[in-house]
């Protein structure tokens, strides 16, 4: 399937619904843009969960190993 969409002068365009429902996306959700080989591949960005989605911290994740939860464990 080929599905095709204009930029506007402000170089945006609108994501066609096909693609929207085939993503699983809508309004605020996030796209990740990858350059391949001449091609862009466009993939949602994973919600968080909802238990995490009031983490601050959550999306911190290079403090996150074993020994960081050790470490850090008495605080």
């Amino acid at each position: 399937m080929s599905i095709t969409s204009a930029l506007t002068t402000k170089c945006q365009t609108t994501i066609p619904l096909a693609v929207r429902k085939y993503l699983k996306v809508g309004a605020g959700d996030l796209l990740q843009y990858e350059l391949q080989d001449g091609h862009v591949v466009l993939t949602p960005v994973a919600k968080p969960d909802a238990e995490h989605h009031e983490d601050p911290f959550y999306h911190f994740t290079e403090w996150g190993g074993e020994n960081d939860e050790e470490a850090y464990a008495d605080l």
